[in-house]
């Protein structure tokens, strides 16, 4: 994660960091459903613990979340030291970008959850269907702040993704319902 941010930092052309940023969004994704995926796997046993749906979430993605930013924002701060890149407009938006991306990687591996799986030991990977989801919502908070000049469109790309991460924490708590219908 560190790499990529820090490439990211440092390539000139939107083709480039399209690239790089695929690279990430894959590497953020996978690694934030870990902890959650081992949870699943022992569901008999989560479902019966004092903690609502929202806290299970938070519990599982908030760490990963926190750890997965504070990396990121390192190879920022490493492009941004070593190589002067310009970079503190990306300080504002990759939080949100992390958040987003963590949150809809939870979210496609609890809707693809049922109880009946998880009692068998067979928790769902992440899809492509959830890294895509996590490709295009982080992409709208990027393309609204290179498009958009100045503070005008920054606001509006942290307020995107602020909005997008929120959406997808609301559905994967409402996925939590839908373990135990199937």
């Amino acid at each position: 994660m560190f790499g990529f941010i820090l490439a990211f930092a440092l390539l000139p052309d939107l083709n480039s960091r399209a690239l790089v940023l695929v690279l990430w969004t894959l590497q953020i994704g996978k690694s934030s459903v870990v902890r959650l995926r081992d949870d699943l796997a022992h569901w008999v046993l989560v479902r019966q613990l004092p903690f609502s749906r929202k806290q299970l979430l938070l519990m599982n993605l908030g760490l990963t979340y926190l750890l997965q930013t504070a990396i990121s924002l390192a190879g920022l701060l490493a492009a941004a030291v070593l190589f002067a890149a310009p970079v503190s407009s990306w300080v504002l938006l990759l939080p949100a970008i992390v958040a987003v991306i963590s949150l809809f990687s939870g979210f496609d591996v609890i809707r693809h959850s049922r109880s009946s799986l998880l009692l068998n030991g067979n928790v769902p990977q992440i899809s492509a269907v959830g890294i895509i989801l996590g490709m295009i919502c982080a992409a709208i908070p990027i393309l609204l702040a290179t498009f958009i000049p100045g503070p005008v469109g920054l606001l509006y790309a942290v307020a995107s993704g602020i909005l997008l991460a929120m959406l997808a924490y609301s559905m994967a708590v409402q996925s939590f319902s839908n373990i135990d219908n199937g």
